[in-house]
């Protein structure tokens, strides 16, 4: 699931109730390539995971609430599920509304908002280790407040359907296999004047859509002498479109299509995986990893116009100008797809010291793609410093011959000293590498998540460049 505002104020997981969740996993750094490409901070997991019914039981439930007395925020949801040794039926709905919070000095900030969250999972056990499962969410977020910002959401709509099949007996050399399929759409809507009272001069209402498909499989296979291969392939489809318009400040819906935000962008990756787990000796173990990624993208409005009045004037002057001509005016190139061919992979050696305590060594590399933010955001005005458009060409100034939107490379060195204490200390090196980092790390076992600062990934917005004129 890829978030549905190109501002980025509405993460995946704001579209589930971390209520509804009933594990959450956290691999630090680069330590598996099954989940995707990027992520060399590390990945986390959000699974829900329906327990079998033993013989006899026919069903479960649970309720919560709770009340947040800064905020006035109340949540109540409950989750209840029904079956037997052969299948199940499982709701879990949850509701939240929140208000506006006071900060330390006593200063009130925008942050309310409201939630419903509901879900059906559908699961058919036929035998002790198979699992066919239908899942169902619908998501809503209505009046959603922002701090410091411009707009406000009236209203953010997520719908995600996953089918996925478990089996540990399959036929073959397999020992385990898992495909899946998923589709989610996300319409997200964004305003000056809805939520809030109207300060600017202009009624601004940003629509926008992110649409995501794709699959997975993967195979587990128990070879001889301890080692587990996991390989597989996933796809995956992201389609975002996202406009703005413009109107008079007196009422009404604005109808001038002002800037196609994003300009129905399609980003599609295959990824192709394999990782190995062998023990060395019965305290060394080694496990390696390697991913290649086909990424394919395009946009396909990036010629469509929208209307922007132009400044310097008076009085200002209309201009009619497509996400193309801003890529050609800041990047001199209206080139708008792409593909990439992207490779990574780790290698980590551990080496158990008690029973309690490990030492483990990794050396990764990972790669993420550019999003359709990265890439393709026009967000086009009248003044040359209030736009934003996208790192079509983000290392162009460096290498101008090479106008290609680089995704990000991170290689990196990491050791890390488990201990059954509570200490955590950090070492970060740095090599010649723009992105390589390489992290000492001492740290409870048993913690989850270290103390550590963690790698920090900042994100740019891109300037107008210097001396850089308008189109006329």
């Amino acid at each position: 699931m890829f978030g549905g505002y190109q501002n980025r104020m509405d993460l995946p997981t704001t579209y589930s109730s971390m209520n509804a969740y009933d594990s959450i996993t956290v691999i630090k750094g680069s330590h598996t390539v099954i989940y995707g490409g990027g992520g060399p901070g590390g990945t986390v997991l959000f699974e829900r995971i329906t327990p079998r019914f033993y013989p006899g039981e026919q069903y479960r439930a649970s309720a919560s609430t709770g009340y947040t007395s800064n905020s006035d925020t109340w949540q109540i949801g409950a989750d209840a599920a029904i079956g037997n040794s052969n299948g199940y039926r499982r709701t879990i709905v949850d509701y939240i509304d929140a208000n506006n919070y006071e900060d330390g000095a006593g200063d009130t900030v925008r942050s309310a908002y409201t939630n419903k969250d509901g879900i059906i999972l559908l699961g058919y056990t036929s035998t002790a280790d198979t699992l066919l499962e239908l899942f169902y969410e619908a998501n809503r977020d209505d009046d959603v407040l922002f701090a410091g910002a411009g707009m406000d959401s009236p209203s953010s709509d997520n719908d995600t359907t996953r089918l996925k099949f478990e089996t540990g007996s399959p036929e073959g050399v397999l020992d385990a296999m898992k495909p899946e399929l998923y589709y989610s759409e996300i319409d997200h809507l964004m305003d000056n004047y809805s939520p809030r009272t109207l300060s600017a001069p202009m009624e601004m209402r940003a629509p926008s859509s992110s649409d995501t498909g794709g699959g997975r499989v993967i195979d587990e296979i128990n070879a001889s002498n301890g080692r587990v291969w996991t390989v597989g392939t996933d796809y995956m489809k992201n389609n975002r479109d996202a406009k703005r318009y413009a109107g008079p400040g007196t009422g009404g819906t604005p109808t001038t299509l002002q800037s196609i935000l994003w300009p129905d962008v399609d980003l599609a990756q295959t990824g192709l995986f394999a990782e190995l787990t062998r023990p060395l000796t019965d305290r060394d173990s080694l496990t390696a990893g390697v991913r290649y990624d086909y990424v394919d993208t395009s946009a396909g409005r990036a010629d469509e116009d929208a209307l922007v009045a132009v400044m310097p004037g008076p009085p200002p002057m209309p201009v009619f100008r497509s996400p193309e001509d801003l890529y050609q005016l800041y990047y001199g190139t209206r080139d708008d797809d792409h593909t990439e061919n992207n490779i990574g992979g780790f290698v980590t050696l551990r080496h158990v010291l008690e029973s309690n305590s490990a030492v483990y060594a990794t050396l990764s590399r990972s790669v993420r793609t550019a999003d359709a933010t990265e890439r393709y955001i026009a967000s086009d005005n009248g003044m040359g410093s209030m736009r934003w458009i996208g790192l079509l060409q983000r290392r162009q100034r460096l290498y101008p011959a090479r106008p290609r939107p680089w995704p990000e490379r991170h290689p990196a060195g990491r050791q890390c000293h488990h201990l059954p204490q509570r200490r955590c200390a950090t070492l970060r090196i740095r090599d010649g590498g723009r992105h390589s980092l390489g992290q000492l790390l001492v740290e409870p076992r048993h913690a989850g998540v270290c103390a550590c600062p963690q790698q920090r990934r900042q994100s740019h917005r891109p300037r107008s460049p210097p001396g850089q004129q308008p189109l006329p």
